[in-house]
């Protein structure tokens, strides 16, 4: 009998080449003896919808598309009580899960490695009771993973992030936060944070691939506090650009399975380069195994 599968694509992402791969993608996966159900998505939330709808009834389901897509997806499979594997084909312009995952930039090559790849588990963060696979962050850079044009991001690529969250160091404000850190307390101002399951964080930020397990419970904390003077702004650019970040007064960094944020005033978010509104209180806890991909 053969097996189900769900091939959910934005035809959107990147720079729009998915879907000319579209005819190469059903005959690989029909070849491999799966009945394949194609769903090409036409606005947000509908690949969270359509995994609600068809996901229980399919054995594998293939995401195409970039990390936002990925982001509804896996919101959806969180939604089933029955949850089938999981494979990614990375399509959008980052791409900063599929490059911690080690997954190919080669279409037909990830397609591939979907049918012959490794099952792993993967641990999920929640936010607020909204799920998300690599990063939550606030501050620098942020914004501009949501709020830069999808043509832009086409035509420049990474490069555009860059472009855009530049601009975020001129007029960036700091918002002062009390945490809780499993158990621990922190208070201060910055300007800058991201929660994260991830090695690269909006492909400009790097952690070290030794510190992140993708299954271990814990989550990875980064919080840049608000610089006060050139040496202090010049010690954060060091240590950024050098992925020092254990022993600097300017930045925190830790690993834990449950966080909660105190702000004065609601800040918003950006959960895996999508927009999220985000409130002055802010839990975070890691669901740990919470899905199977396939890589």
């Amino acid at each position: 009998m053969k097996q189900k599968m769900l091939l959910i694509v934005n035809p959107n992402s990147g720079t729009r080449r998915i879907v000319s791969y579209l005819p190469k993608l059903n005959r690989i996966f029909s070849n491999a003896d799966y009945d394949v159900a194609i769903y090409l998505t036409n606005q947000r939330h509908d690949a969270e919808e359509i995994v609600v709808q068809q996901g229980a009834q399919k054995d594998l389901i293939v995401c195409c598309g970039g990390d936002g897509t990925l982001n509804e997806v896996i919101s959806g499979l969180m939604r089933l009580e029955s949850r089938p594997q999981l494979a990614y084909i990375p399509a959008g312009t980052t791409n900063d899960f599929s490059t911690t995952l080690g997954i190919s930039k080669h279409i037909m090559t990830a397609a591939k490695d979907c049918l012959n790849g490794q099952p792993h588990a993967l641990d999920l963060g929640c936010i607020n009771g909204r799920y998300f696979s690599y990063i939550a962050s606030f501050g620098a850079f942020t914004e501009s993973s949501y709020n830069t044009p999808q043509s832009l991001k086409n035509a420049l690529g990474h490069l555009a992030y860059v472009l855009e969250g530049a601009k975020d160091l001129l007029t960036l404000q700091p918002h002062h936060l009390k945490l809780t850190v499993d158990g621990e307390e922190l208070e201060g101002d910055y300007i800058f944070g991201a929660i994260s399951n991830t090695t690269s964080i909006g492909g400009v930020l790097r952690l070290n691939d030794t510190l992140v397990r993708l299954n271990d419970g814990l989550l990875e904390l980064m919080l840049i506090r608000s610089p006060k003077t050139v040496i202090e702004l010049r010690e954060i650019l060091r240590r950024l650009s050098k992925q020092d970040y254990q022993g600097s007064p300017m930045i925190t960094f830790k690993q834990a399975s449950n966080i909660h944020i105190h702000s004065e005033s609601r800040i918003p978010w950006s959960l895996d380069g999508e927009y999220f509104e985000g409130d002055s209180n802010i839990s975070v806890e890691t669901i740990h195994s919470a899905l199977t991909l396939i890589c």
